[in-house]
C-alpha cells in the first residue's frame, strides 16, 4: 500500500509539472500583460489526465476567474468569437508538444 502511494505521488507530481508547462510554459510566463500569461491546450484524451477542464481552458481562467469549471466550455466557445482569428493558433493551442518544449511565444498585441 505504501509503495502504491509513493508511486502515485510521483505520477501526480509529474502530471502537475506537465500541467504547469502547458498553462504557462516558455516565454509566455514573463509576458508583461498578466492576462496573456496562459494558454489553452486542447488535445485528444485530455479528460484522462485533467478532469474538470483544468489546463484545457486555462486561458479563460485569468480573464474571468469567477467562471465555474462547468461553465468553461461555454465561455471558451464565446471567447473564440471575440479573439481575432489570426491569434487562435497561439491562444487556443492544439499542439501538445509546443508548450512542453517552451515554443509558444508571446502574443503580439497591436498598441
Amino acid at each position: 500500500m505504501l509503495l502504491a502511494q509513493i508511486v502515485g505521488l510521483q505520477v501526480l507530481s509529474a502530471l502537475n509539472q506537465v500541467k504547469g508547462a502547458l498553462e504557462h510554459g516558455g516565454p509566455i510566463a514573463t509576458d508583461p500583460d498578466p492576462l496573456l500569461r496562459s494558454r489553452d491546450t486542447i488535445f485528444v484524451g485530455w479528460p484522462l489526465f485533467w478532469p474538470f477542464f483544468v489546463s484545457i481552458f486555462h486561458f479563460e481562467h485569468p480573464l474571468v476567474p469567477s467562471v465555474s469549471w462547468y461553465a468553461l466550455p461555454r465561455f471558451h466557445r464565446a471567447l473564440r468569437g471575440v479573439v481575432p482569428q489570426p491569434l487562435h493558433g497561439d491562444v487556443f493551442n492544439r499542439a501538445l508538444l509546443r508548450p512542453l518544449a517552451g515554443r509558444i511565444g508571446r502574443i503580439s498585441v497591436p498598441s
